[in-house]
């Protein structure tokens, strides 16, 4: 399974609504170049989550000195993506988000990311980074829960070749 297959289902997994989890799968490409930089291949961090003592990860590589303290390291790239859905639902909880479902656009989404002070970017650059992603993002199609379908594919087929014997 890719990169964006793995965020985007965790991030459904933790019932993030469409479009929201393909806005932020898309801030996982902006945040991590596009899944090459150092900090994403080294600590599987898909965001450039700060560590902040936080149960789901541990210390990883140090941060920029203007920006001070070190990366989360992950053990996978879901549970970097689980980290991100909680902080959302988190700027939720504390009203600085609006409900999940009505975030439909990536200008919407990296305004309210730099309201809260999320990233170190301007807020031009970063609405401009997630939207290039996003608009990327939209014409490729996330595979979610092939397995199952699969399955029940191959049951359905079963059931018809015995049904005519």
């Amino acid at each position: 399974m890719s990169n964006l297959e793995i965020i985007y289902n965790t991030l459904k997994d933790q019932n993030i609504p469409d479009p929201l989890a393909k806005i932020m799968t898309s801030q996982a490409q902006l945040e991590s170049a596009n899944f090459t930089s150092n900090v994403f291949k080294t600590n599987k961090n898909a965001f450039g989550y700060k560590y902040v003592k936080q149960k789901i990860a541990t210390q990883g590589l140090p941060a920029p000195k203007n920006e001070g303290g070190y990366y989360a390291n992950y053990k996978n790239v879901s549970d970097s993506a689980l980290e991100l859905a909680n902080y959302v639902k988190r700027r939720f909880k504390e009203k600085r988000f609006p409900p999940l479902e009505t975030i439909t656009s990536a200008r919407q989404y990296a305004d309210l990311l730099t309201n809260v002070g999320y990233h170190t970017s301007t807020r031009d650059s970063y609405v401009k980074g997630v939207e290039y992603y996003f608009n990327r993002l939209k014409d490729i199609v996330i595979k979610q829960s092939t397995p199952l379908l699969s399955i029940a594919l191959i049951i359905a087929i079963f059931f018809l070749i015995n049904k005519k014997r």
